[in-house]
């Protein structure tokens, strides 16, 4: 499996793995922003989203709780 740091300005901080999901959190330097990485194996979908600072370990943790956190009200 290749990285989900693809430059030298992104760092993979963490990565772990459930089931065919595969989530990584990853330091943008330019930006000096931590991205959300969600990547399902099995479909091939992706997703790549800035945690809100202070939230990143709940986002890594719980990415698809974080993300349904991010929706407005009734979507």
């Amino acid at each position: 499996m290749s990285s989900t740091a693809t430059s030298p300005q992104m760092r993979e901080l963490s990565r772990r793995a459930n089931g065919a999901t595969v989530i990584a959190l990853v330091w943008d330097t330019t930006q000096d922003a931590v991205i959300l990485c969600v990547d399902d194996l099995t479909t091939g979908d992706r997703i790549r989203i800035a945690a809100h600072r202070g939230r990143e370990r709940y986002a890594f943790e719980h990415p698809f709780g974080y993300l349904a956190s991010l929706a407005p009200p009734g979507a």
